[in-house]
């Protein structure tokens, strides 16, 4: 599972457990106040419940009342309650509060009362049936509503009610918001923990301790930035153990040359070795020495740095083997060595014609140098799978291979202890520059071979 499908589902959890929550608690809270809101109603219902008959009782003795005041006088017989008096649908008077508002409106046979009181929502009240005929002086069509006083209450309740809801529901919002925060808290922990660990470790770089290394099971994309971490770390770790390697074969390569030079100054300073044209020759041969090994040094920063600029173009491959057999033949004859060379005619490589000639000048030095006691060396070119392979193969001591897998890097002597031990190494990184692959087998019956592989054609 993907990081960021695990915190898709994280907020989706939070949202909908803060939502379900809510709905539910709210839904439960509103569910008892309704309830708890009905049973006051009905006990005060019950309890003012007035009887038709006491009323029409009480209407032959105010019959001659003024209209305006027998609402009033009603409400002082029958306490906890309001009287409406109505002419046919006319409104004449009433009882209620004087911060009550009325309003009527005839509806079929009976009729609808608006009662509105400053602050509050309005309340409707509904009297499907006809109001109670009584004679009233002065009125043609008159007739009496009455309604418990509770009932104005009823309003305010139902304000008290929803207020206590909005409370109620605010509060269940606020802490369940909490809550979700809390959760949230968490689930970012939880995700931030590799974060943290991966910050421990690039700390642990930063001081100097190579050797850190993170360890997970994880399978997501923090674990991919955990298998990152660690190959930094051995890339890290690798670099330094070659910086600290290459720091001590310097000095241990210029150490020689160096010491022979001072060596032998000093003798001639003392008057032990005279300073005749043989002991300045090899004076000279010491520092030729230690140049060559500056030098090599330098051209491999540079190639290793990417510094160093190449004219990549079309080289004939043929042309370039046959100059380098007659460059060396001279040196074969006098080695007693048997130069062969193996090149189909029209090969054309994409490379830097005078670095490639290095490099195969290198390998055929090497070649002599340490294979020479084989009687053969054997330079060829040839077109493969769309590349143009170059070999250079001796018949010297071979190498196991522990010593193949170590054979291109610095300062390696894996066959001699002559020369700076930096030729092969210098050869592998021109190779890179020039997109070529190099590499080294072992030859059946004893010898090495070296191919580099370049993209090229052949003519025809």
């Amino acid at each position: 599972m993907t990081l960021k499908t695990k915190i898709a589902l994280i907020v989706a959890c939070c949202t909908l457990l803060m939502l379900g929550s809510y709905y539910l608690l709210s839904l439960q809270s509103a569910r008892n106040a309704i309830v708890n809101f009905n049973k006051r109603s009905a006990v005060t219902m019950a309890k003012l419940a007035l009887d038709n008959d006491d009323v029409l009782l009480h209407m032959p003795r105010l019959a001659n009342q003024h209209p305006a005041l027998l609402p009033v006088m009603l409400a002082e017989q029958f306490n906890g309650y309001a009287f409406i008096l109505l002419d046919g649908t006319k409104l004449i008077s009433n009882s209620l509060p004087d911060e009550v508002q009325l309003s009527a409106e005839a509806q079929g046979n009976g009729f609808q009362f608006v009662l509105q009181q400053s602050g509050m929502p309005p309340s409707i009240i509904s009297f499907p049936a006809a109001p109670e005929p009584i004679e009233v002086a002065g009125l043609t069509q008159p007739g009496l509503y009455w309604l418990p006083l509770a009932w104005l209450d009823l309003g305010q309740q139902q304000d008290r009610l929803a207020s206590q809801l909005n409370n109620r529901f605010m509060q269940l919002f606020l802490l369940l918001s909490l809550l979700a925060v809390f959760l949230a808290w968490l689930g970012a922990r939880w995700l931030l923990r590799p974060v943290h660990q991966l910050l421990q470790g690039f700390h642990a770089l930063q001081q100097g301790h190579l050797d850190q290394r993170i360890h997970s099971e994880r399978r997501d994309e923090m674990g991919q930035l955990f298998q990152g971490f660690n190959h930094l770390a051995d890339g890290l770790q690798r670099l330094d153990q070659q910086y600290r390697q290459m720091s001590a074969d310097i000095a241990h390569e210029l150490r020689t040359p160096l010491a022979a030079v001072v060596a032998r100054l000093e003798a001639m300073q003392d008057g032990v070795v005279s300073t005749e044209p043989a002991q300045l020759s090899q004076l000279q041969t010491d520092v030729t020495r230690i140049s060559r090994i500056i030098d090599d040094l330098n051209l491999l920063s540079l190639t290793e740095a990417g510094q160093l600029q190449l004219t990549l173009q079309a080289a004939d491959v043929s042309a370039l083997l046959n100059e380098l057999q007659q460059s060396y033949q001279a040196q074969a004859d006098a080695t007693a060595v048997q130069l062969i060379v193996q090149v189909e005619q029209g090969l054309t490589v994409h490379a830097d014609a005078t670095r490639l000639r290095q490099v195969l000048s290198n390998l055929l030095n090497n070649a002599f140098r340490y294979g020479s006691s084989g009687g053969v060396v054997k330079l060829s070119a040839q077109h493969a799978d769309g590349c143009i392979e170059i070999c250079v193969e001796d018949k010297g001591p071979g190498l196991s291979d522990a010593l193949l897998a170590k054979l291109f890097q610095r300062f390696n002597h894996s066959r001699s202890q002559g020369g700076s031990g930096l030729g092969l190494a210098i050869c592998y990184q021109l190779c890179q520059l020039m997109q070529a692959d190099i590499a080294a087998r072992p030859v059946a019956g004893g010898g090495l071979c070296i191919c580099i592989s370049l993209p090229g054609s052949a003519a025809g």
